[in-house]
């Protein structure tokens, strides 16, 4: 088992022990307030374990394609993946006067700035995970659309509940069902990415 399947079975434990707060199905799908204050709960602390584990993976691939470049001096094929994302972002260059940055120290301002943005993140949404993994390398068609959208969908709902009172809602919208599905879909791509993650590893030789 690879350290990004590690991350991963991390990540599912964890989340099937938050299914505790899951009250049982009623009839009617009708549920007190107390019950309903569960599932939102399940829903934020499901929302932030994912978080965790998506900034994670993204710190475990950029430290080791550093850790690599720093001890042999060598660009890896994973490296310049990283160095030719930062070119066709940086495109055009505002002068062709300054001189440029050594692979070694452009890898290292990559490094830098990869593990800032993890940092610094707060979401799962499809922004956000652009944002963390196209900078490692990654080719935005192995990123599965409908995927990001359930993303996008999963964290405007934590957020929903995260930035208003109860007294701003009516009566959520919501049974034990609806919540288990909605973190089930978001693993489905979060395992896609522990294989893109693996991929760029494998290139850091």
């Amino acid at each position: 088992m690879t350290k990004a399947e590690k991350l991963l079975e991390k990540l599912k434990r964890r989340l099937a022990e938050l299914e505790i707060l899951l009250p049982d199905e009623t009839p009617r799908n009708l549920y007190a307030r107390d019950k309903q204050d569960m599932m939102l709960g399940y829903r934020l602390l499901c929302h932030a374990e994912m978080e965790g584990f998506i900034e994670a993976l993204v710190r475990l691939v950029m430290e080791e394609v550093w850790d690599t470049t720093r001890k042999t001096q060598v660009i890896t094929t994973a490296g310049q993946s990283m160095i030719d994302f930062k070119d066709r972002s940086d495109f055009p260059p505002t002068s062709l006067r300054r001189a440029p940055a050594k692979p070694y120290d452009r890898i290292k301002g990559i490094a830098n700035d990869i593990l800032s943005r993890a940092s610094r993140n707060n979401g799962v949404t499809e922004k956000d995970i652009l944002n963390l993994f196209l900078p490692l390398g990654v080719n935005p068609g192995d990123l599965d659309v409908s995927w990001l959208e359930v993303m996008s969908d999963f964290g405007k709902s934590r957020g929903d509940v995260a930035h208003n009172s109860w007294e701003n809602h009516t009566q959520y919208d919501t049974t034990p069902v609806k919540e288990k599905d909605a973190v089930g879909y978001c693993l489905l791509g979060l395992a896609t990415l522990v294989t893109l993650a693996d991929d760029i590893l494998a290139k850091n030789v």
